[in-house]
């Protein structure tokens, strides 16, 4: 660990200016009386996990510590290269048990390219819809939010 830190060191720079342009348009797009809360505990009773993503929209009222996965709107993580897998696989299959409506990964490490991908519609195991789009493009991201998420700003790797 690098000299001064006791912790995990933050993430690069890229990292917190695509977590404030998806902070800053959801939170535009989110119904009344819900906010986007960075960095909240979210209990997924069903597969006894505890996760902090990146970022969570949810009621206002509802946040707690930690906060119940069933009460949350939207989830979105960030990936760098050492979570990329996790945030990917793990997360996904914890995120889809919630089950949370909206995953939002936003993968600059894509084997593919620079990419934004919206899980929905969980199952309780997996996510049956999958919506990719490379850096540049939008991501539909359906009602309650009812945006098109756009991705131009995003700085690539």
């Amino acid at each position: 660990m690098p000299h001064g830190y006791d912790f995990a060191p933050p993430p690069a720079h890229q990292h917190e200016l695509i977590a404030d342009d998806v902070h800053w348009q959801l939170r535009r797009a989110a119904p009344a009386g819900c906010g986007a809360f960075q960095r909240l505990g979210v209990e997924i009773v069903s597969v006894g996990r505890l996760c902090v993503p990146d970022l969570v929209v949810m009621a206002r009222e509802d946040v707690a510590t930690p906060t119940p996965a069933h009460r949350i709107l939207l989830v979105a993580e960030i990936t760098s290269p050492s979570n990329a897998s996790t945030h990917r696989i793990d997360k996904s299959r914890a995120y889809a048990h919630g089950p949370i409506p909206l995953y939002l990964l936003v993968d600059r490490w894509d084997k593919d390219g620079p990419a934004a991908t919206l899980y929905s519609e969980p199952d309780g195991k997996v996510y049956q819809r999958v919506q990719r789009v490379d850096f540049g493009g939008a991501v539909v991201i359906p009602d309650p939010f009812g945006i098109e998420l756009d991705t131009s700003g995003f700085p690539p790797r």
